[in-house]
């Protein structure tokens, strides 16, 4: 931890709230970043962002111990998504349908300093395309994916954190990818594909693919494997 931020830490366990104020600008971004990777949602995102400095903030007064602010947030932001998760599987709840919208903004890195706008928006549309996919994955299954990947946790940390057996997350985190692999598939044919498929652009029509079905699902993907267009 530097010198400032751990100064601003011990002030805030002495009840400074403006030193919380300039630790939350400090971090916010970051933590936003983690949480929207987690959530696939905007507005989910912030709320877990809120919702986890407040915690920092609680835990903060009660003294508790902190090495290093940033890694510390990580670990709040974590527990605020699994305890979110937990609320939504109480509900019944198996899936966060997502806007598949405009509004994400992507960073492409460009290490050697030459900017080729071609290349760039390629590498832009690889990269919206997989997070599509990941927001038409199932809550349950976004949630190991974030936990394994984001979060770096072994599958017996990820059965922990959930209360399900490893063996349980081992299926879920193959299952995810199988997912993610068909929701590729039917983003790119659905934007793309359906133009040289009359049949393709006829299903497509009948359904919604962040809200489709199981069986929908399965009749797009025999469609598309016996498909000579597809």
């Amino acid at each position: 931890m530097d010198v400032a931020t751990r100064d601003l830490v011990k002030s805030v366990k002495q009840g400074n709230t403006e030193a919380f104020g300039v630790l939350f600008e400090r971090y916010k971004d970051s933590i936003y970043k983690t949480s929207l990777s987690m959530t696939g949602d905007p507005d989910d995102a912030e709320d877990l962002t809120v919702e986890a400095f407040q915690r920092a903030h609680r835990a903060l007064l009660e003294q508790t111990q902190v090495n290093k602010f940033e890694d510390w947030m990580y670990v709040i932001v974590k527990n605020v998504y699994v305890d979110e998760w937990r609320k939504r599987k109480r509900r019944g709840e198996v899936r966060l349908d997502a806007d598949l919208g405009e509004s994400e903004t992507w960073l492409i890195a460009d290490p050697d300093g030459s900017w080729q706008p071609e290349a760039v928006a390629r590498e832009e549309a690889i990269q919206r395309l997989v997070w599509d996919g990941i927001k038409l994955l199932p809550y349950t299954y976004r949630m190991v994916l974030a936990l394994q990947i984001q979060m770096g946790l072994r599958p017996d940390e990820i059965a922990e954190q959930m209360g399900i057996k490893r063996g349980t997350v081992y299926t879920q985190l193959s299952r995810a990818r199988d997912l993610m692999e068909e929701n590729v598939t039917l983003l790119i044919l659905s934007r793309v594909g359906r133009r040289a498929c009359p049949k393709l652009d006829e299903l497509l029509k009948r359904v919604e693919l962040w809200q489709l079905t199981d069986s929908q699902r399965r009749g797009l993907l025999r469609h598309i494997e016996g498909c000579a267009v597809c």
